[in-house]
């Protein structure tokens, strides 16, 4: 006979709420599992499970999302308690899980993080995957957050928060239990740590700092809060800037898009660009708005924006000596005393365009960077400082500078503006 066979076979049982609409019939649904009960409370749920010890190894939880929707107080409540049984430290452990067809919402909120003062690690940063049940973004990253942060973490910056669901994660998804967890505890996080490299560039390593130092100093002037730990954008050594050619050209494009917007004629603009050879330098996503025949006053509105993620860009080519604080809108007037119109010919712009120094580009990234992470701030914590500063002119700034520095390696329709 094998070891295997004399240890104890595990017990797994259905708790079938599929169709249960009160909660007498929850009771009545957990008579049929655990046999002699006959509660019909919340309390005598508790003795007899604590009492007489009749909760099965495994218990599955089919239609836990029909019943959250019917009664989700109810479902919270018998979560609640077969979390505290297992808490209890009875020698006997209940391992609750949904079955295969919980259609329930979760959200995945991944983020950059690196270990605080307190925390039990020799890591020095890494990333961490969260799960929250939740069809609330907001609510799944404040949430997430909160876990980092109680675990002794620092968050760096949110990535993503995404929409999912455990269809999602078919058998054999190395997160799929992960996502079960999520939807019995609320909120499964998981951290991926990396140690420190054993040979840094310290030059580069000065420079961001450098560059980080006078970021702060500028946005503290300008009354914005500061995170600290923010991560440092991209050494310079790392960075390849778009060429002069393409960025001019880029700039045309945004402007057309910005005139359209605007409500300047779409024909005309459209025989500009073919005529200045820059049509095929539109995007997908603009090229649609351009020959679009009906006029979408939502996009119209949207990309009206692009005016100021241009404005970036002809600083970057020398067609401004400063770029103003992102505090207020960039007039029609200011950027057509420098960008040709849509009678004039673009050769001259073209090639009288010249980079600026990568150093100053990074420089710009860095503080557009963070200042963009104390907007979103102020999303979750109404009492984030952030100044003057107009949330629509740092997000398209952001978006413009990260497509100029090759962030993520992403054309333009793709830019992502992380914080």
């Amino acid at each position: 006979m094998s070891r295997d066979s004399l240890e104890p076979a595990t017990q797994r049982l259905t708790l079938d709420l599929s169709d249960v609409a009160s909660v007498a019939e929850i009771h009545q649904a957990l008579a049929r599992v655990l046999g002699a009960y006959e509660g019909s409370s919340w309390d005598a749920f508790w003795n007899c499970i604590t009492e007489q010890r009749r909760l099965p190894d495994v218990l599955v939880l089919e239609g836990l999302d029909e019943l959250e929707k019917r009664l989700p107080r109810e479902a919270e409540r018998l979560l609640t308690l077969l979390g505290n049984y297992n808490n209890e430290r009875n020698g006997h452990v209940c391992a609750a899980e949904v079955s295969d067809g919980y259609a329930g919402s979760l959200q995945f909120v991944s983020m950059e993080a690196k270990p605080g003062p307190d925390a039990d690690t020799v890591a020095v940063g890494g990333f961490v995957c969260c799960w929250v049940k939740t069809d609330d973004p907001k609510a799944a990253e404040r949430m997430a957050r909160t876990e980092v942060e109680d675990a002794g973490w620092v968050v760096a910056q949110v990535e993503d928060v995404l929409e999912r669901h455990l269809h999602d994660y078919p058998p054999g998804d190395p997160n799929r239990d992960y996502v079960k967890q999520a939807c019995i505890d609320g909120v499964v996080v998981v951290f991926h740590s990396y140690e420190q490299e054993e040979d840094p560039d310290e030059d580069d390593y000065d420079g961001c700092e450098e560059r980080r130092s006078k970021t702060v100093e500028v946005l503290r002037s300008m009354g914005v809060a500061i995170n600290e730990n923010l991560p440092y954008t991209e050494p310079e050594s790392e960075v390849e800037l778009r060429s002069a050619t393409e960025t001019a050209r880029r700039t045309l494009c945004l402007l057309a898009v910005a005139g359209a917007s605007h409500g300047v004629d779409r024909p005309t603009i459209r025989r500009w660009l073919i005529r200045e050879d820059l049509w095929d330098a539109c995007s997908p996503e603009e090229a649609a708005f351009l020959q679009d025949p009906e006029f979408d006053e939502e996009a119209a509105t949207q990309l009206s924006w692009r005016s100021e993620a241009l404005w970036l860009l002809v600083w970057a080519i020398g067609g401004i000596d400063d770029l103003v604080p992102p505090t207020t809108q960039t007039s029609p007037d200011e950027i057509l005393g420098v960008v040709p119109g849509f009678d004039d010919a673009t050769g001259r712009f073209v090639e009288s365009a010249t980079m600026r120094p990568i150093g100053d580009v990074m420089a710009m990234s860095d503080f557009l960077y963070c200042a963009h992470w104390a907007l979103r701030n102020q999303e979750l914590d109404p009492e984030t400082a952030v100044g003057n500063l107009d949330r629509g002119v740092v997000m398209e700034r952001h978006y413009a500078v990260n497509w100029l520095t090759g962030y993520g390696d992403a054309d333009w329709d793709d830019v992502t503006c992380d914080t």
